[in-house]
């Protein structure tokens, strides 16, 4: 008994001496290198841990000096990170430890190692665990870019799925949708890998917004075959309900890559929601809203989305089918049809689709295009109205596509819109393309006929009608078609 007590006595004195052999070193370190303290803080969190992560792994002391954070409530770390469960270590034999002293001590998840026979610490074992525990830790706020989730209210993909590996992630990303019901999902900067479509629910209980760093990227994989789109708005479960809190779910930031084969995101069901901030490039529909739930209406609302196609034949922008949706400052470009609208009531303000020729592309990048049927450009336009309803358009820009606008009989409104042909590759160009009887109104528009094509129209009526066209603006000397002449009012700017 005696001899236990004496080991116990023993064990108690080495562990005080260790510990006050590391707070000696620590200071003596800070108080020789304070030249080099700001090194440790300057690359901000991120590059901070990455030193640490190599430190650790060469069997380096870590200090306070290597951690530098005098107020870690002004940090962008966890809560808690450099102190958590400061006091564990041998029956809080280091509870007086300076704050941050012994960087690996701070860092326990709880208890020791311990020889429970003679209850001894087992020092190595513990070493080895504390290390391992440190790692992890430094290496998941490498990936994440010190990205604090639950500060944020957001749950971290990282958790279920890590950025850059080159493998398909889609059922890690689905796994986390269908656990966190209610819940924003946060995606930090990386390429995520999708061999199939991810699906949210539109019902406002089960609900997520998926929001992306500006430089996450989903990317459809090389062998992608699904005719759904890559993210599936309410895919999971229709519901038509706006009173409840999470019917106003969004995608948000980042890149949507569909490889050349895939589409990128649809909305499906449910209502109020949102796309916003976000890249679309190499797909053959960047947006597709469906008919929504709402007896058809959809209620979408997007909002400063940039789209870039895949450059080949019937190649769309945005396909419109569902009703009473919002589209505002966007571009669009590569693709045979700027936006499709199959459904009326629909306002749309300040969007740009650019026709680009498929053989530049081919020269860009031969690896990306090098197989893509050309587009036939005859075939190209801006916006195609193909619902017989009624939509509105408000500065909508058509660039070099070979039809402006094409709509059909309904009263769609086009004002302060324009159409412009920067070089003569095609054989016409069409302002706007009336396909019925013509009941619309063109207000302010400006159409930017280029001579040395054979037809230039301002506008082409299949039907007479009772629509109107107020103070157009281009050049009559080129126009072939004197249609307009009949719905004139005010007068012809030149």
């Amino acid at each position: 008994m005696k001899m236990k007590k004496f080991r116990r006595i023993l064990s108690m004195l080495l562990c005080a001496a260790m510990l006050f052999s590391v707070v000696m070193l620590s200071a003596c370190d800070k108080n020789t290198d304070d030249g080099d303290q700001n090194d440790s803080t300057d690359g901000g969190t991120t590059v901070q841990a990455v030193r640490l992560r190599n430190t650790l792994a060469e069997g380096e002391l870590i200090a306070a000096r290597d951690v530098e954070l005098v107020d870690e409530n002004d940090s962008n770390l966890p809560e808690g990170y450099i102190t958590k469960r400061s006091d564990v270590i041998g029956k809080r034999m280091l509870k007086g430890a300076e704050k941050g002293t012994f960087l690996s001590a701070s860092m326990i998840e709880g208890g020791v190692n311990e020889d429970k026979e003679n209850n001894e610490i087992d020092y190595e074992a513990l070493r080895n665990e504390l290390k391992a525990e440190l790692l992890a830790e430094l290496e998941h706020e490498i990936a994440t870019g010190g990205i604090d989730a639950s500060s944020l209210g957001y749950v971290l993909i990282t958790d279920y799925a890590m950025p850059n590996t080159g493998e398909d992630v889609s059922d890690a990303i689905q796994k986390a949708i269908d656990e966190n019901p209610h819940r924003t999902i946060y995606f930090p900067d990386g390429e995520y890998i999708l061999g199939k479509p991810i699906a949210t629910s539109g019902h406002p209980d089960r609900a997520v917004s998926l929001n992306l760093s500006n430089f996450a990227v989903l990317k459809a994989s090389d062998n992608w075959r699904d005719q759904e789109a890559m993210v599936r708005l309410g895919g999971a479960e229709a519901a038509n309900n706006i009173h409840l809190a999470g019917s106003n779910y969004y995608f948000s930031g980042g890149v949507v890559d569909g490889n050349g084969r895939a589409k990128g995101i649809a909305i499906e069901s449910g209502r109020e929601t949102l796309i916003t901030r976000t890249s679309i490039k190499n797909t053959q529909v960047g947006i597709h809203i469906k008919r929504g739930a709402n007896s058809g209406s959809s209620d979408a609302d997007i909002v400063t989305v940039n789209i870039v196609g895949n450059a080949k034949p019937d190649s769309i922008g945005v396909l419109l089918e569902g009703s009473d949706n919002t589209l505002t400052n966007m571009r669009i470009a590569a693709v045979q049809t700027g936006v499709l609208i199959n459904s009326g009531t629909n306002s749309l303000s300040n969007i740009h689709p650019l026709f680009i020729y498929a053989p530049e592309l081919h020269d860009r990048n031969p690896d990306m295009y090098g197989e893509v049927d050309l587009i036939d450009y005859s075939k190209s336009v801006g916006f195609d109205d193909v619902s017989n309803g009624t939509n509105w358009y408000d500065f909508c820009y058509s660039d070099q596509m070979a039809t402006g606008f094409r709509f059909r009989s309904g009263s769609a409104v086009f004002q302060n819109c324009f159409v412009m042909w920067y070089n003569t590759n095609g054989s016409h160009e069409i302002g706007f393309d009336c396909t019925g009887r013509f009941n619309s109104s063109i207000l302010n528009c400006q159409v930017w006929l280029k001579s040395g094509v054979e037809t230039c129209i301002f506008l082409r009526v299949a039907e007479k009608g009772f629509g109107v066209v107020e103070n157009p603006i281009f050049n009559d000397n080129l126009n072939t078609d004197k249609s307009y002449l009949d719905y004139l009012d005010g007068k012809l700017v030149q």
